[in-house]
C-alpha cells in the first residue's frame, strides 16, 4: 500500500463515490416518504374524505364514527369566493378550522378567536398584497349572497399558516373568476351558515403506525373505504328523506312569505291610491270654496249696486235660498245611500279575494286586488263628497241667516258687503294659486302611482316565477350519492408521491454508472500494478507459490481499499444526499416542515457488496492473464508488440 498509495487512494475514492451515490440515492426516497409521513401525522391529516351531493349532516358523522376501523370523523366546510384586491379579484377557497383532523400549522401570528377572523396562506398574501391585520372582503362571484354560506363577508387576517391538504403551490381550480384558486383562508366553523357539511374527514385506526406510501397502508385504507361504501346507500336514503321534509317546509314558508309580502305591497299601493283620491277631493273642495267666495262677492256687489243708500233685500230671494237648501239635503241623503252600498260591495269583494287567494293566479290576484283598491278609494271619495255637501248646506244656512240679517240691519250689511268686495281680488288670487299647486302635485303623484303599479306587477310576476322554478328544482333533485375518497385525491399528496417514485427510479439506475466506472478504474489500476510486478510474480511462482496465494495479495489490496471506501461512502451518502434531497423539495412543497433521515442497513450492505464485487472482480481479471504465464516467461521483460503499418 505504501509503494502504491496513489492507486490505493484512487480505488478508495471511486468506491466512496459509487457507494455514496448508491446508498444515498436509494435512501432519498424513504427519507422523502418518512418526512412527509411525519408531516401528515403531526397535523393528523385525514385518511379518508366522504362527500355527498346533498351535503353531510351530523347524523352522517355519527354513523361514520361507528364504522369498523374508523378512529375519528369530523365534518368540515369549504366554499370558493372572490376577494377584491383593488386591481383585480383573487379566487379564494375558504375552509373551516377543524378541531382534531386535518389541522393547520400557524407560522406567523395566531389562531382566530372570533368568527370574523381568519388565517391566510402565503400564496393568498402574495397574490393579493394583504398582510396580517388587514381586512378582506369576499363576494360569491354569482347572484348568490355571501350570507348563504358565511355569517359575514369581511374577515381580519390574524395569522399565516399551512395545511397538509395543500403542501405545494397548486391550490386547485374553481368555477368562478379566472378558474384558478390563488390561495385559501381558514375561518372558525361558527363563521359558516351552511346547513350541511361539505365533507367529512376521517382517520383510520392503526393507520398512523404505517408509512402512508406503503402497500400495507393502502390495503388498510381500502378495507375501511369498502365498509363505508357498505353504509352509503342506507345513509343516502335517510338523507334524501330528510331533504324532502326540509324542502317541503322551506317551500311552504317561502309561499307564506310571498303572500305576506304581496299583501303588504298591495296595501301600500292602496294607500298611495287613497292619497291620490284625497288630493283630488281636496282640489274639489277648494274649487267649491272658491265658487262660494265668488258667489258671496257677487251678492255683495249686487247689494251695493241695487241701493247704495238703502238696502232692500227681497224676501223672495231668501225663499229661493231655502228651496236650494232642500235640494242640497236631498243630495246629501243620496250620497249617504251610495256610501252604504259601496261599503257592502267592498265587504263582498274582500271576502271573495280572501277565499280564493291560494287558488288564483298572480295576474288574477292582482286584478281583483286593483278592483278592491279602486272600490275602497271610491268609498272614500263618496265620504269626502258627503262631507263637502254637509259643508255646503251649512254655508247656505249661514247665507240665508245673513240675508235675513241684511233685511233687518241694512246699513251694517252694506258695510260688510263693501268690505268683502274690497278684499275679494287678493283672496280669489290666493285661492286659485292653491288650486293650481294642488293640481300639479296631484299629476306628479298620479305618475308615481302608475309607475309603482307597473313595477309591483313586474316584481310579483318575477317573484312568482322564481318561486315556481325553485320549487321545481327542489322537487326534481335526485337521490344523493356519496363519494368516498382517500389521500390520492389530494393533488399535492399525489404529486409528492410521484416525485418520490421518480427519486426511487434514479436511485435504482444512476448508481450503476458509478459502479461501472469503479470497475473500470479498478481494472486499469490493478492491471498496471500487476504488469509492473510481473517479475516478482514469476519469482513467486518459481519458488512454488500457488496462483491463489499470489492473487490473494492483490485481491486483499483491492478489498481493503473497497472496505474503507464503502464505509466512508455509506456514511457520506446516507447522511448528506437524503437531507439535501428533502431540503430541495421543501422549496417546491412549502407546506413540508419535517425532515426525517433514517439509515438503511440493507442498502449500505448491498452497496458495499456491489463495490467489492466490482473491484475484486476487476482485480482477478487483471491477475488472470499474468498468472497463466510460466515463471520463466514472467521473469523476462515483456516482449514489445509487433509493429503495424499505419496510414498517415
Amino acid at each position: 500500500i505504501k509503494l502504491n498509495f496513489s492507486r490505493f487512494l484512487s480505488i478508495t475514492l471511486i468506491v466512496v463515490l459509487g457507494v455514496a451515490f448508491f446508498s444515498g440515492l436509494r435512501a432519498a426516497k424513504p427519507a422523502m416518504q418518512a418526512s412527509a409521513d411525519k408531516q401528515y401525522d403531526s397535523e393528523n391529516l385525514m385518511d379518508i374524505r366522504v362527500a355527498g351531493t346533498l351535503g353531510m349532516t351530523d347524523k352522517d358523522v355519527d354513523a361514520l364514527k361507528k364504522v369498523d376501523g374508523v378512529q375519528d370523523a369530523e365534518g368540515t366546510y369549504e366554499q370558493d369566493f372572490l376577494c377584491d384586491t383593488g386591481n383585480s379579484e383573487a379566487v379564494t377557497k375558504v375552509m373551516s378550522l377543524n378541531d382534531g383532523i386535518s389541522l393547520v400549522r400557524v407560522s406567523e401570528g395566531r389562531f382566530p378567536q372570533g368568527y370574523n377572523e381568519c388565517i391566510a396562506d402565503r400564496s393568498f398574501l402574495d397574490a393579493t398584497g394583504y398582510k396580517i391585520g388587514d381586512t378582506v372582503k369576499l363576494t360569491t362571484g354569482t347572484d348568490e349572497k355571501v350570507s348563504k354560506y358565511l355569517a359575514t363577508d369581511e374577515f381580519t387576517i390574524v395569522g399565516v399558516g399551512t395545511t397538509s391538504m395543500y403542501m405545494d403551490s397548486d391550490r386547485g381550480s374553481a368555477a368562478i373568476g379566472t378558474g384558478r384558486i390563488n390561495g385559501f383562508l381558514i375561518v372558525p366553523k361558527q363563521a359558516f351558515t351552511m346547513s350541511c357539511y361539505t365533507s367529512v374527514h376521517i382517520t383510520v385506526k392503526d393507520a398512523m403506525a404505517l408509512g402512508c406510501y406503503s402497500s400495507d397502508y393502502t390495503e388498510l385504507i381500502s378495507k375501511v373505504k369498502d365498509r363505508i361504501n357498505g353504509i352509503a346507500d342506507r345513509r343516502c336514503d335517510i338523507r334524501y328523506s330528510e331533504y324532502k321534509n326540509e324542502t317541503a317546509t322551506y317551500i311552504n314558508d317561502a309561499k307564506l312569505k310571498f303572500e305576506e309580502e304581496k299583501d303588504t305591497a298591495m296595501g301600500q299601493l292602496g294607500d298611495a291610491y287613497q292619497q291620490l283620491l284625497d288630493a283630488q277631493a281636496a282640489i274639489e273642495t277648494g274649487k267649491a270654496d272658491l265658487a262660494s267666495k265668488k258667489l258671496e262677492i257677487q251678492n255683495a256687489q249686487d247689494l251695493i249696486n241695487s241701493n247704495a243708500n238703502t238696502l232692500v233685500v227681497s224676501q223672495s230671494q231668501i225663499d229661493s235660498a231655502k228651496a236650494s237648501l232642500v235640494d242640497a239635503e236631498k243630495k246629501y241623503k243620496e250620497l249617504e245611500s251610495q256610501v252604504s252600498d259601496s261599503a257592502a260591495e267592498i265587504e263582498r269583494m274582500q271576502k271573495e279575494l280572501d277565499d280564493g287567494k291560494g287558488s288564483m293566479s298572480s295576474d288574477e290576484y292582482l286584478q281583483k286586488s286593483y278592483n278592491l283598491i279602486a272600490a275602497k278609494a271610491t268609498l272614500q271619495f263618496y265620504k269626502t263628497q258627503l262631507a263637502n255637501t254637509r259643508n255646503t248646506i251649512d254655508n247656505a244656512k249661514q247665507q240665508v241667516a245673513a240675508a235675513q240679517t241684511a233685511v233687518n240691519n241694512g246699513g251694517t250689511a252694506l258695510q260688510d258687503a263693501q268690505k268683502k268686495v274690497n278684499e275679494a281680488p287678493a283672496a280669489l288670487e290666493e285661492a286659485e294659486k292653491q288650486i293650481q299647486d294642488a293640481q300639479i302635485e296631484l299629476d306628479r303623484k298620479n305618475e308615481e302611482y302608475e309607475q309603482a303599479k307597473q313595477d309591483l306587477a313586474d316584481e310579483l310576476e318575477a317573484a312568482q316565477q322564481k318561486l315556481e322554478d325553485s320549487e321545481d328544482k327542489i322537487l326534481n333533485v335526485e337521490k344523493p350519492t356519496w363519494y368516498v375518497l382517500d389521500r390520492e385525491t389530494i393533488p399535492s399528496y399525489t404529486a409528492y408521491k410521484s416525485d418520490t417514485d421518480g427519486m426511487g427510479s434514479i436511485g435504482s439506475v444512476f448508481p450503476v454508472i458509478f459502479f461501472l466506472v469503479a470497475a473500470l478504474v479498478s481494472l486499469t489500476t490493478m492491471t498496471r500494478m500487476v504488469e509492473e510486478q510481473r517479475t516478482q510474480i514469476g519469482t513467486l511462482k518459481a519458488l512454488g507459490y500457488t496462483k491463489g496465494a499470489i492473487a490473494a495479495k492483490y485481491v486483499l489490496y483491492a478489498l481493503l481499499a473497497t472496505a474503507i471506501g464503502s464505509v466512508l461512502g455509506v456514511l457520506l451518502g446516507e447522511s448528506t444526499i437524503p437531507l439535501l434531497t428533502v431540503n430541495t423539495y421543501k422549496l417546491v412543497y412549502i407546506g413540508l416542515h419535517n425532515t426525517v433521515v433514517k439509515p438503511d442497513v440493507f442498502d449500505a450492505l448491498l452497496a458495499s457488496l456491489l463495490a467489492i464485487i466490482c473491484t475484486t472482480g476487476a482485480t482477478l481479471a487483471a491477475c488472470y492473464r499474468v498468472l497463466s504465464s510460466s515463471p520463466a516467461l514472467l521473469m523476462r521483460p515483456e516482449a514489445p508488440k509487433a509493429g503495424k503499418r499505419i496510414l498517415l
